[in-house]
């Protein structure tokens, strides 16, 4: 990570970043690598086995593909999940945000 790379507020990597494929680590934009394919296949089977059971026992909602949480305020922390999962009750409210999920999973 680039330590003398300019730091960003949230609001600010989301106005400049929404939509790249980067995070935001400590106020720093570092852009999502690839996964590779070993990744990838441990990525939908866990989709796909995690993600029905969560829909089979109205357990709540579980995203993924990157879905970007806000994991720290402060200094700002935000990492694409694979998969995540947030139980009834937890979830964020209404449709799911544009950019970035602001309840802990």
């Amino acid at each position: 990570m680039n330590t003398s790379a300019p730091r960003l507020t949230l609001d600010e990597f989301l106005r400049k970043h929404g939509g790249d494929n980067a995070e935001l680590i400590d106020g720093v934009v570092v852009p999502l690598v690839p996964a590779g394919m070993l990744c990838g296949h441990v990525a939908a089977r866990t989709v796909s086995v995690l993600g029905s059971f969560v829909n089979e026992h109205k357990l709540g909602v579980a995203w993924s593909n990157d879905a970007f949480v806000l994991i720290r305020k402060a200094p700002p922390r935000v990492r694409g999940a694979d998969f995540c999962f947030w139980a009834n009750g937890a979830s964020p409210e209404g449709a799911a945000p544009e950019w970035v999920i602001e309840a802990p999973p």
